[in-house]
């Protein structure tokens, strides 16, 4: 059995999902490429792994933050989780480029560029929390 007969065999949203988080993958190599150019001296496996793990994390982090979103912003949630996944990935990718302009902007290091990014998702987050704590307040 070979990978795209297992490929064909799963759902439409899984293979969605799927695709959505490996078109994240190139983007992580441009930070790489600017802010640490010494990480393609280390085996190619090393840089694919580590690469996944980023992305996998980057995805994650979107996923919680469109569910989120879609839970306090949107009226409609029978349409949010379709809705969610066909715009999560282009949001994703938006940001890391942001980030990216901001990192090289400043001239950062790769460890300040990871920081800036993911604690400044983390604060979108808390922020989506927030609103959504007060919305509950007043609703009551």
């Amino acid at each position: 059995m070979d990978f795209s007969s297992i490929f064909n065999y799963l759902q439409d949203h899984v293979k969605r999902k799927i695709l959505n988080f490996l078109v994240l993958i190139p983007f992580w190599t441009i930070p790489f490429t600017l802010f640490k150019p010494d990480f393609f001296d280390y085996p190619i496996y090393v840089q694919l792994s580590f690469l996944f793990c980023l992305s996998l994390c980057w995805y994650l982090v979107h996923v919680l933050h469109f569910l989120l979103f879609t839970s306090i912003f949107l009226i409609k949630p029978e349409r949010t989780y379709d809705m969610m996944f066909e715009y999560m990935t282009s949001v994703g990718i938006f940001f890391i480029c942001i980030f990216i302009l901001i990192g090289y902007y400043f001239s950062v290091s790769m460890t300040k560029f990871l920081l800036i990014a993911f604690v400044s998702m983390a604060a979108l987050i808390s922020l989506y929390l927030i609103v959504g704590v007060i919305k509950e307040i007043r609703g009551r």
